[in-house]
């Protein structure tokens, strides 16, 4: 019997080392994951904050084409009803 308790004792030794090497493993990736994780974060903060100038710059240029053909609108029909 106390051979197999024993024995009981060696496996399990083996099986929390195992488990500790695991563990360390898992954090290591953990690290590098976290670290990949905030460098692509980053590069898409800049992407986003760059599109969101662009963008910026689009929907002025279209409401300075939307003003501009109301006016042309406007100007034909003063135009067409003899108002001008």
């Amino acid at each position: 019997m106390e051979d197999r308790v024993t024995r009981l004792e060696t496996h399990v030794e083996h099986i929390f080392r195992y488990l500790a090497d695991l563990k360390a493993g898992l954090e290591s990736l953990e690290a590098r994951v976290s670290e990949r994780f905030n460098k692509l974060e980053a590069r898409f903060d800049d992407k986003f904050d760059k599109m969101d100038a662009r963008l910026t710059r689009i929907i002025y240029w279209a409401l300075g084409l939307y003003i501009a053909l109301a006016a042309t609108l406007l100007g034909v029909m003063a135009r067409g009803f003899h108002w001008v």
